[in-house]
């Protein structure tokens, strides 16, 4: 008589060689997906580099302000702070480019929804790509916010003319965070407030203790996607940036114009 199935040892076999399989391919479809977000958010960051050229170039090549003062957003909510996002917003038409694909629930305060800081931040997002502030300081303390005087970091970035960097395509604008506005070292913060922010701390991890990354967050296979000053976006370990990638004023040669420089 013709048997018909399988034996539950034969059934056992088959179900352990698909465990097995299973076991082998699926950290394969993980790495696969997470290089698919990794290759996405570095085109994100590429997009928002070409929109900080283009931003200076339609502003007699000054670049956007970290945040401009005294906002009233779509909702009626200010005023306060609207960070450098809502600058460069009409050069990219699409919010979700500001995002790194691995953040899991991005804010866009001011722009998809009211924000929870009004008369701080009217418009603002917090979506894991941020603006490096380690760099030259705007002193205009009026319709643009705070001056240097009035605080540490106030307006990195602000208004910075093309002609004032140095060496661009080595020069960071944006770095992914851990949905901070902005990120990177900040000797200024370290100077005033006694915080973990120095270049030092930044690349040994230290930050990555006190704050959770919240200031640099190397979120793909231990490497974070930067934008960098000429358009062009790269991949680096956070430990192998120099620090110089993060001076986009030439503070080193000009601290006059820059907030507590080392």
């Amino acid at each position: 008589m013709r048997r018909i199935g399988f034996t539950l040892i034969e059934l056992l076999v088959v179900i352990a060689i698909i465990a097995i399989l299973a076991a082998i391919l699926f950290p394969v479809f993980a790495q696969a997906r997470e290089k698919a977000r990794q290759t996405a958010c570095l085109s994100n960051n590429k997009q928002l580099g070409l929109a900080f050229r283009m931003y200076a170039q339609d502003n007699d090549e000054r670049n956007v302000m970290a945040w401009i003062g005294r906002f009233v957003n779509k909702f009626g909510q200010g005023p306060g702070r609207a960070w450098w996002q809502y600058g460069i917003q009409p050069y990219t038409k699409n919010v979700d480019i500001f995002a790194c694909p691995d953040v899991g629930n991005p804010a866009f305060w001011g722009e998809k929804t009211e924000s929870t800081i009004p008369t701080d931040s009217s418009y603002r997002y917090e979506s894991g790509i941020g603006l490096n502030w380690y760099t030259f300081q705007w002193t205009d303390a009026g319709e643009w916010g705070m001056a240097p005087g009035n605080g540490p970091g106030a307006n990195a970035f602000g208004g910075l003319a093309d002609g004032e960097v140095q060496q661009p395509a080595e020069r960071i604008v944006l770095l992914e965070t851990g949905n901070a506005v902005v990120g990177g070292p900040n000797p200024g913060l370290a100077a005033c407030c006694g915080m973990v922010t120095t270049y030092d701390d930044w690349r040994t991890g230290r930050e990555y203790t006190a704050y959770g990354g919240y200031f640099g967050r190397a979120r793909h296979s231990e490497t974070m996607n930067l934008a960098l000053y000429d358009g062009h976006a790269k991949a680096f370990r956070m430990n192998q940036i120099p620090e110089a990638y993060f001076d986009v004023g030439d503070c080193a040669q000009r601290a006059d114009l820059c907030w507590s420089w080392r």
